[in-house]
Order: structure tokens, then sequence, then C-alpha cells
């Protein structure tokens, strides 16, 4: 079994191949179990539930109408109809059922186009829109003569479309695309767009290939036989999406920071197989304490199996699950072991704990999970430290160095942003080099501006992220929010009775807190940008990212679209014909300079 640090390493590395180069190393099921796996071991981390996006290395943000995040999934006929009981009304409640197409998620508002990005603001694509077709109910033919304002949907490749191109569109190393969605996202990032690719792409409305049918309907369908047609579709899919047909109940149902309630995605049915429970691991959380069961090792899909998820207490409960029962446990989406069936044994031994295994304070069981309500707990002081330095902006901060400053009486994040290096150096394992790496990102981070919601999103309010802290920063300052009282804040959009009644407690027991970490931050009211934006197209003699930097360093902003607020664009080719090129001429505002002028600015 992998350790939580290396299941880290290996889940970043692999989200930079596949969301930013464009080159999955492993398949979705290879990645889905690094995911799961780290999730038994730490259910809190910010990896776990992380919107991706495709990188377009695009600066320009685009808000969307309605937020777009990433779906929760199923597996099973089960945990599909258990959902389904929990956003019903009745049997005659509507679903809208489609495939979930395997591409990259978009928005089209007005006469732009941008990505997923976090969810709530895309990067701008709209220079691709040539290159784009769209098939929907009301209309089919070229994005940039689409009638409708606004649309969502997934941007794909024909299967037949990917098989004639995909020995003519080859990456900048000249080796082919192995899967269409690589194709899709390699089109997307590129700089220079040949005419020819006209329509290459679709843009596939969501509502498109929709079936609605009611409740007690759905109950009685195929599901497998669905899936396993849609293999032979003319787009590349990976499941079903199930969603709430009343769109005004669904946005009513909210959601989480990483997917909407009242929608969810159907994937392939589970293989299972049946093994004891030898004992529980009560990991710690960043407010409650998870299950984790340890059972006899069995082969499912080929893979070897030594823990189950439990889930949380009430599942336990709910289940009577025991030591030593005998459970039929399934992988989802072949990866993460849960139990779906228990067989009692004769010596049963109970599961729940009173006490806290890491700080032995009394429990409280508050359904569905088990909390300690000691603040200092060492276990979720831990976790609740290590998002916080993430959302911050730590790259060099982990949960293994977290541990070891606990264990040198580190407390919280003023305690970690006061730290010097001689503080560091008395750290197991740090030396020199590791000390002062350490030190500066603190001071990186002490000094660099950072906008008011990501400070309010690592204070680890309950129930307030990084959306959430956006949506209610672009209402209020942080003057205002620290001071704001219930009554003000249930009337920002998704802040509720009870998460204004979490805000106000927060502040009110914690001002000082705050104000004495602000002071130690450069926390700014929103993000400031340069006037000047610059645009590099064509290749160059140096990397991107040191031209990104060259340009910044020099008080302009790098962009990859060109648009009425560009003011630089940066060839190798004065003479190119490329698509860029094209646009930037017929923008008298735009000073189109060589390689070698930016270098003498």
């Amino acid at each position: 079994m992998l350790t939580r640090e290396k299941l880290i390493q290996q889940i970043e590395y692999h989200d930079k191949k596949y969301w930013q180069d464009n080159s999955p190393e492993i398949s979705d099921e290879k990645y889905d179990e690094l995911i799961e796996s780290l999730r038994l071991i730490d259910p809190d981390h910010p990896l776990i539930n992380k919107v991706h996006s495709a990188t377009t290395g695009s600066v320009k943000k685009i808000k969307h109408a309605k937020p777009m995040l990433s779906l929760d999934k199923v597996y099973n006929d089960t945990a599909l109809f258990k959902w389904m009981d929990k956003v019903s009304r009745g049997s005659n409640e509507k679903f809208r059922i489609e495939p979930k197409l395997d591409g990259l998620s978009a928005s089209k508002i007005n006469n732009q186009l941008a990505t997923r990005g976090d969810g709530e603001y895309g990067e701008d694509i709209t220079d691709k829109m040539p290159i784009i077709m769209v098939d929907a109910n009301d209309y089919t033919g070229s994005i940039t003569k689409d009638p409708v304002n606004t649309r969502k949907g997934e941007i794909v490749i024909r299967k037949d479309m990917f098989n004639k191109m995909k020995g003519i569109i080859l990456r900048d190393n000249g080796e082919p695309y192995k899967y269409e969605r690589a194709m899709v996202a390699g089109l997307i990032n590129r700089d220079d767009i040949k005419d020819d690719l006209t329509a290459i792409l679709t843009f596939v409305d969501f509502n498109q290939y929709s079936i609605i049918d009611t409740d007690a309907n759905i109950r009685n369908y195929n599901w497998q036989k669905m899936l396993n047609d849609l293999k032979e579709w003319e787009f590349p899919t990976d499941g079903m999406v199930i969603k709430l047909d009343d769109e005004h109940y669904s946005h009513s149902l909210g959601y989480t920071s990483h997917h909407p309630r009242g929608q969810i995605a159907y994937k392939h049915a589970n293989p299972s197989a049946t093994s004891k429970l030898l004992k529980v691991i009560w990991s710690a959380g960043k407010n409650k304490k998870t299950p984790v069961g340890i059972i006899e090792p069995v082969t499912i899909a080929n893979a070897i199996i030594t823990k189950v998820s439990l889930s949380n207490a009430k599942n336990i409960i709910d289940k009577d699950i025991n030591i030593n029962d005998m459970l039929t446990i399934e992988r989802a989406g072949e990866i993460i072991p849960y139990v779906v069936k228990v067989q009692p044994s004769q010596d049963r031994k109970p599961i729940l704990i009173d006490y806290c295994p890491d700080c032995g304070t009394q429990v409280i069981y508050s359904e569905p999970d088990i909390i300690c309500p000691n603040i200092d707990c060492s276990g979720t002081l831990s976790k609740r430290l290590t998002d916080s330095v993430a959302r911050l902006g730590f790259e060099y901060l982990a949960g293994a160095t977290i541990n070891k400053l606990i264990d040198i009486g580190i407390e919280n994040l003023i305690d970690i942003l006061l730290l010097t290096p001689d503080d560091i150096y008395q750290l197991e394992g740090f030396a020199d080099r590791s000390t002062q790496k350490l030190y500066d990102e603190i001071q990186r981070i002490r000094t660099y501006e950072m906008e008011d919601w990501k400070f309010v999103s690592a204070l680890n309010i309950k129930g307030i992220g990084k959306r959430v802290s956006r949506k209610i920063l672009e209402t209020l300052t942080l003057d205002e929010l620290i001071e704001a009282n219930i009554d003000r804040l249930v009337l920002i959009d998704g802040i509720g009775i009870e998460r204004a009644i979490d805000i106000t407690e927060y502040f009110n027991k914690n001002k000082t807190f705050v104000n004495r970490l602000r002071s130690l931050l450069n926390v700014i009211r929103k993000e400031t940008s340069s006037n000047k934006l610059v645009c590099f197209t064509g290749k160059a003699d140096r990397p991107r990212n040191e031209l990104n930097q060259i340009a910044e360093s020099k008080g302009l902003l790098p962009t990859n679209t060109i648009s009425n607020e560009l003011s630089i664009l940066v060839t190798n080719n004065i003479n190119s014909n490329s698509t860029k090129m094209k646009k930037a001429r017929n923008k008298p505002t735009i000073q189109i300079i060589t390689y070698e002028q930016f270098y003498d600015l």
C-alpha cells in the first residue's frame, strides 16, 4: 500500500499529466483508484473533491451563469435509488437522463466560450470558436452563429472524426493522441489553429440527448444495458447523468464545493467479494472521525483489497456492522471498496467508540458522524491546518510536515507564519536547504497579494469553502463580514440560516485571531491586474513559463486570447497567417512585435 504522501505525489503528478499536459499515463480507473485510496486514509484531503478543468493558458476569466461543478457518482442501482429517495418529492418526480460525455465541460455566454475552471469562473477560450460546431435541439451549426445566448455543454470530437484526424493532428512532439478527449484538449490549447480545421470539434448541449421520465419508471430501467449501448454511440462517453428535471427545485438543494446535489453520474456495475472485518481505524477529519475497516486480504478485479470504507457512524449503525462479521464488498467503478451486505458472526465485537483515539476526549454522536469536541485535538488540528495552508497557497507544506510542527507546539496559522529558521531547523529530517525552502515559502505567503475570499476560505469556518467565500465577498467587504449579523448574511444567495449562524459564531469567538492573522498577510479586496495584456504565439527560444515570468516582471499580464483588451502580441513570424495573427491585424489597438523586440522592451 502506498503511503499518504506517496499517494498525494502520484495524484498531483497524474493531475498535471491529464489536465495540463493532455498526456495521461494511466487509465481513468487507475486514477480513481489512487483517489479512493487517499479517501480511505485522508477523507478530507482537498485533492479528493478538487474541481478539475483543462488548463488553456488563458488568464482572462468568464463567470458562468450558474456554477459548473463535477458530479458525484454511483455504480449500482441501490446507490442510485438511495440518491433518488433523498431528492425525490414523490413517485412522480421527473428526472432528466442523458449520456455523460467524455470531453471538456464548457459554457457559452453571449459570444464568449469558457472552460469549467473552478466551477464559478472559467478560462476564456473564445478564440477557439471557429473550430467548434453546436449540436443542440434548437440549433445545429457553427458556434459563432449560434442564436442562443447561454448554453452549457461538453466539447467533444466524434469518434469517426478522431479516427480520421489522429494521423494528421499530432502533439507538439509529433506523437499521435491516444484518446478522443486528449485531442480535444490539445486543440483547445493550441496557439495556432489552421483554417482547414473548421468544425472539427462539437459542443454538445447538455439537454440535447435527454430522456425525461418519472421516479417510478426509472426504477425499472436496465441501466447496465443502457451503459453498454452507449459504447456504440458516435461520441465518447463514460456513463450516464441523472438530474432533476425541475431546475428551480434542483437549485434549491444547493451544492457542495465539488458537485450539485440535484444531479448524479451513473457508471458501470462493480465486481464484489466477501471478507472478514478484522478491525476499524478511526481516521481524523477536520470535524469528524471517519471509520476505515481493515479486512482479510481479498482480490477484486485483479487488485488485492485490505481496507473498506465504512462511511460514517450512522452507516455502521444502519447496517449493523461489527468486528469479525463477514462483509460483502464492492469496488465502486472497480475502485473504492464499500459494504453492500453484512453476515453476522458468532463472536461480534462493537465498532463505535466512546473516546477519541487521538486525544482521549469523550466523543459526541452527531448524526451521521462521530465528533471529537476537543478543538485542540491533534488529529483534527492536523487536518484543519493542512487544508488551511493549501488554501493560503502553500506548495511545500503538507500533512507530514504539519504533524511535525504540531509536535513542537504549533497550534494555528499564526504560529506557522511566525516560524523562524531556528524553529524550522529543529523539525525531524530538516537540514539547511529544507529549512530555508520552507522559510522562504512562508515569506512568500506573507507578502503576495491574497484575495480576501481566499483568506476567508482558509479560516476553516464550517461549510465555508472557496466557492461560498467568493460568493460572500462579492457582496460584503472583509470588514463587513467580520461584523455581519445573521439577518444580513441570509440575504446573500446560498447562505441559509444554519450557515449564517456558523459564520457569526465563528467571528464572535475568533475576531482577535482573525484580525491578527490578517495583519500578517497582504489581503486585498479583489484581484489586481495590469492594464496591459500580452499574448505569445508561435515557437520561441524560451519556455512559455519563462516568457510569462519576464512579462509579469515588467508589469504585463500574460494571456492566451486575442481580445479588445490585448495590448501586445509577440510572434516568431510577423507575416504569419495564423488565426491569432489575423485577429490581431484587425484590431488596431494591438501592437504586433517579434520576440527580439519583446526582449528589448
